[in-house]
């Protein structure tokens, strides 16, 4: 089994073997820079999740077996063609006919491509979790508006959420850890950061009330508040919705870097943990 990203023939050897090769290649997403911009599933591979990801070296993994048997297919017809010369008492082929070399050319092609594919896709995934060990985490603390701009002046980060312009020039959050991706900070900051501290405010009565109940079960001086309070990480789980209502979600052009939205378009608690 070939286990190297580099072609097998050099060029003009073999011409069903360069043909194909070129092929494969150029309608590659993972290896056209032009194919990639037409394949919107594969456009924004760089915003992918780990699963997104993962799920296309299974599929490329899959073409490899498949083109490993069809190379082992030919390889073993042509032994067995060998094999009945000998019995028939003739000297055995030193080389294949010319249609059955052809189609193990096109083969070695397809799984040097396919190869080459991998390759590309486990260093994605590779370079994702080392980055993922320097990344800040998003919404720890919930939305709270903390910011952190470029020298322009422009917000770039949003309570560990990057932010990006569309090509409109709209600042909307740009992080598929988030499930407020795609969102305009402008909504953001009038509508969410309100739901938040609202919940904020909510959880502290609560958690008062609880103190003061506590306090009088044991005959203790009864709190009339819990003094000053530091902010407290948000568990995803508890993250306020996106107000679908108020906020109907958009389609979204990014100026600098296309964006593949989750298959389904829906974000989940877990799916915050899982992004890479």
């Amino acid at each position: 089994m070939v286990m190297t990203s580099q072609r097998r023939y050099r060029i003009g050897l073999h011409y069903e073997y360069d043909l194909r090769f070129e092929m494969q290649k150029a309608n590659s997403p993972w290896l056209s820079s032009e194919m990639a911009a037409k394949n919107l599933e594969f456009a924004g591979w760089r915003n992918s999740t780990k699963d997104e990801l993962e799920a296309q070296l299974n599929r490329i993994q899959t073409s490899i077996e498949i083109a490993e048997n069809k190379i082992k297919g030919i390889e073993d017809k042509f032994e067995r063609q060998k094999q009945m010369q000998i019995n028939s008492g003739h000297r055995p082929a030193s080389s294949m006919n010319k249609q059955m070399r052809q189609d193990l050319h096109r083969f070695e092609a397809v799984l040097d491509v396919a190869i080459q594919e991998r390759i590309k896709v486990e260093g994605v995934i590779s370079e994702r979790v080392e980055k993922q060990k320097f990344r800040k985490p998003c919404l720890p603390y919930g939305p709270v508006g903390m910011s952190k701009g470029n020298l322009q002046g422009i917000i770039k980060i949003l309570d560990g959420q990057n932010v990006e312009q569309d090509t409109e020039g709209v600042l909307r959050i740009c992080d598929l850890r988030s499930p407020y991706h795609s969102m305009k900070t402008v909504d953001y900051y009038e509508i969410m950061i309100p739901l938040e501290r609202a919940r904020q405010k909510q959880l502290l009565a609560d958690l008062l009330m609880q103190a003061q109940a506590e306090a009088r079960a044991l005959e203790m001086p009864v709190p009339l508040d819990l003094g000053a309070q530091s902010l407290r990480r948000v568990d995803p789980k508890n993250l306020p919705l996106w107000p679908e209502e108020q906020i109907p979600r958009e389609s979204v052009i990014w100026r600098e870097k296309p964006v593949v939205a989750p298959r389904g378009g829906e974000y989940t608690a877990d799916a915050l943990e899982d992004v890479i």
